[in-house]
């Protein structure tokens, strides 16, 4: 008896009635996953997509990935598209089909990870080179006439480019009281011209400063029109520092060559942070800093005192931030204030003219210590 009271439960469960009263048994819903593969590994955009192979109509498609609900379809093919990630786990497929008569199935598949017996983490170094010979830049260089060493193991150049590798600029415009005047007149025409002068592949954003953000565009990319500066009125003091830690962290996880170039006349008054903080974050920044300065050479005013600092520690922050920027590779340009363009095309040159060299460190250690990097050219 409770056998037969199973069977005729089990049998319910697919049974409706009719209109006329009489019980229809109805097929149970069948479906299959016909995407991703069985037993293949998932990663990035997979098209997850069923069939019906049995059973009455359907309603909709439920689809759930790793447990939760990506999507839904009501009419063949059902079918979404859902980002499998990168990392490399296993990872759950799970259709639900709703009938029309109110009944469900379920069906899942796992596709595993790929099987990995060693497993290294490693990171691509990306060096910017700029080669002169009596000033002239040198273009003309092969691959294997360049040789990298750090820690003193010479590495093996895994990539190798020149002139245009796309790069991600931040422009600093200085826009404080000691910019009035023709000054900030020449940089607001020498940032339309570095925007005039980008590569398709280019990104680049534009922040105007003085002890605050005046003015800020977005990253856009290719060749731009500069924006409309209105009324934009120099004033108020300068704090380069802020802003240069702003701009570095704008550029932290962006595809591209970094770079800033700070516009400015004159010197640090009003930041909280202290050029030590900036060279802490330019060491762990790939970011080239180039700097372009009205005036003649040599020029900068470093007697001077504040509110924060007085007169010697003024002038060791000057001196701070000109030998950050020799760090990373950059130069101090001080050109005439009518010819601040010319100043934003050297700049821009001398970018075109750089190798890019990349290599993985054969010493993986993660000690916390700086190592030596050296390049030769034969």
């Amino acid at each position: 008896m409770r056998v037969l009271a199973a069977i005729l439960a089990a049998a319910l469960l697919f049974a409706s009635a009719s209109s006329n009263g009489s019980v229809v048994i109805t097929e149970p819903l069948e479906i299959v996953i016909l995407s991703p593969a069985p037993d293949q590994p998932a990663f990035g955009e997979v098209l997850f997509a069923v069939e019906v192979t049995g059973g009455g109509p359907v309603s909709r498609i439920d689809f759930f990935f790793q447990g939760r609900r990506i999507g839904s379809d009501e009419t063949p093919p059902f079918q979404v598209t859902v980002d499998a990630g990168a990392d490399n786990l296993e990872k759950r497929f799970t259709a639900v089909a709703h009938g029309t008569d109110g009944g469900e199935s379920r069906v899942t598949q796992v596709a595993p990870p790929v099987p990995i017996d060693l497993e290294l983490d490693l990171t691509l170094q990306q060096l910017y080179v700029t080669v002169t010979r009596d000033e002239a830049a040198v273009l003309d260089l092969e691959e294997d006439e360049f040789r990298i060493f750090d820690s003193h193991l010479e590495q093996e150049l895994v990539t190798f480019e020149r002139g245009g590798a796309p790069m991600t600029l931040v422009l600093l415009v200085d826009a404080s009281a000691s910019m009035a005047g023709a000054r900030l007149a020449s940089a607001i025409e020498a940032s339309r011209e570095l925007l005039r002068r980008l590569h398709h592949l280019d990104q680049a954003m534009l922040l105007v400063f003085s002890d605050r953000v005046r003015q800020v565009t977005s990253f856009r990319k290719g060749v731009q029109e500069g924006p409309a500066f209105g009324s934009l009125v120099a004033a108020g003091g300068t704090a380069i520092n802020d802003h240069l830690y702003a701009a570095l962290r704008l550029l932290d996880g962006r595809q591209g060559r970094p770079v800033v170039v700070l516009l400015s006349d004159g010197a640090d008054t009003l930041s909280f942070l202290s050029i030590d903080q900036i060279v802490w974050k330019l060491r762990r920044s790939d970011a080239l800093l180039y700097r372009i300065r009205p005036g003649r050479a040599g020029a900068e005013q470093i007697a001077f005192a504040t509110s924060w600092r007085g007169y010697p520690e003024n002038r060791d922050e000057v001196a701070g931030l000109q030998a950050a920027i020799r760090e990373t590779g950059g130069r101090i340009h001080s050109v005439p204030t009518e010819r601040l363009s010319e100043g934003i095309a050297m700049v821009l040159k001398e970018l075109r003219q750089q190798y890019v060299l990349g290599y993985y460190p054969r010493l993986r250690s993660r000690d916390g210590t700086w190592r030596p990097v050296r390049v030769e050219v034969d």
